[in-house]
């Protein structure tokens, strides 16, 4: 009895366990290998599509970068040949006379075109020259509208008093002046002021350069395009981490010369008569205007320059008055090849 309920337990014990391992038999031989696949599958997957976003974000910040570097190369190029840098626009003025033709014609062969005046502030700025030169604007077509160059029609103006008068009919292109347009022929020999927009995708707080900043010699110097009063003048500037400009020698003036009048860095605001720069130095070199400085009642305490259509003297001025400004700060490098050195005294 005992050796049969052994014999029988055995048989029993395996009776009842057979077909469980033949399941897992079952699910390795028929199940297993598939989800295995399935799992390998999609972690192939996963490293496809990590490698995927790294070679987008790759070839996105390389795209952009290489943009970036082509806007600051071009900006640096415009820089050293003289343009100025104003609302995502670089502007140059000529040093030669020319007709409105060929003036055009040097633009165009600088990639740019004569000016185009679409706001009061660009006119503001054009006006900081304050010398006569051609804009973009003729008449164009058989009906004798006012054109710009763009092919754009006239939105605003700022003709001046009696202006355009066509006078005998030969008064085709449009010069600036001191302050605002007047027709006249464009066979007349005039500067002018070519125009060309800068990248959009330029870093513009990137570099002194791309902020309206200029090099000369050992120096940046930035040109206001709006007016303060002198100590508003320096504020801004020392905001800029600069100050208002020091002029040491005669190329150094004529530089800071080239475009209208402006505050400088010079007063005797301390003590009445002891005129010294705002780094304290004393006066090395002096361009002072006949009997300048006057005075002007003891009140006249802070020292203006004038732009390149008057003589190019200092005269001694009321602080509170409104006027341009110009701000330097030094390089922090040896000048570039191509700078000009103010190395006279």
């Amino acid at each position: 009895m005992d050796t049969t309920y052994e014999q029988d337990s055995e048989v029993n014990e395996e009776y009842v366990n057979m077909p469980v391992i033949r399941n897992v038999m079952m699910k390795r031989e028929y199940g297993g290998k598939p989800l295995k696949c399935i799992v390998v599958g999609f972690g192939l997957l996963c490293i496809l599509q990590a490698i995927l976003n790294v070679s987008l974000r790759l070839y996105s910040q390389t795209y952009q970068t290489d943009e970036s570097d082509k806007s600051m190369n071009l900006m640096g190029e415009n820089t050293k040949q003289d343009w100025l840098y104003f609302n995502n626009t670089f502007y140059l003025m000529s040093s030669t006379m020319k007709s409105w033709k060929d003036s055009r014609e040097d633009c165009l062969q600088r990639n740019a075109d004569l000016v185009v005046i679409n706001s009061r502030e660009e006119q503001d700025f054009i006006m900081r020259w304050h010398i006569e030169s051609w804009i973009g604007l003729s008449i164009r077509g058989t009906e004798g509208n006012w054109e710009w160059v763009d092919g754009t029609s006239i939105t605003l103006s700022y003709w001046e008093v009696g202006e355009p008068n066509r006078y005998k009919q030969e008064e085709d292109c449009v010069e600036v002046g001191n302050n605002n347009w007047a027709d006249v022929s464009c066979n007349d020999l005039n500067l002018w002021i070519c125009e060309k927009k800068a990248s959009p995708t330029a870093p513009i707080e990137a570099g002194l350069s791309q902020q309206g900043w200029r090099r000369f010699g050992h120096s940046f110097y930035f040109f206001s395009v709006r007016k303060l009063n002198w100590e508003g003048s320096r504020n801004e500037c020392l905001q800029r981490k600069a100050d208002l400009v020091v002029i040491n020698s005669r190329r150094e003036k004529e530089f800071t010369s080239s475009i209208g009048k402006h505050w400088i860095g010079l007063s005797d605001r301390e003590t009445e008569g002891e005129w010294k720069w705002v780094d304290g130095s004393g006066l090395t070199f002096r361009n002072w205007g006949k009997d300048e400085p006057d005075g002007g009642d003891k009140i006249e305490e802070c020292a203006e320059q004038h732009g390149r259509e008057l003589p190019q003297i200092w005269n001694d001025d009321f602080c509170n008055r409104p006027n341009f400004w110009i701000c330097e700060k030094a390089a922090g490098m040896e000048p570039l090849e191509g700078d000009l050195y103010p190395d006279d005294p």
